[in-house]
């Protein structure tokens, strides 16, 4: 199991979560975004019972965010066009 690291950085979209009707499921939209300094990752939960695990998806595999990086996130602001 892969853990992102210190040298990605996450940021919070003002926009909610995309959850189905239960709230549960394999492949959750997030609020969250991860970047290497190259591109911005969507931020994925699986979330079963009460407990959620949070990953991205880099050539189809998961990797996995610990939840206190997410705490941390820095709020991303839309571009005004």
């Amino acid at each position: 199991m892969n853990l992102i690291t210190k040298k990605w950085k996450v940021y919070k979209s003002n926009e909610g979560p995309g959850y189905d009707l239960t709230g549960y499921g394999a492949k959750l939209q997030t609020r969250y975004f991860v970047s290497n300094g190259k591109r911005l990752y969507s931020v994925f939960a699986v979330c079963y019972l009460s407990e959620a695990a949070f990953y991205i998806t880099i050539k189809k595999e998961n990797i996995f965010i610990p939840k206190e990086r997410l705490i941390l996130a820095r709020q991303i602001r839309r571009r005004e066009k």
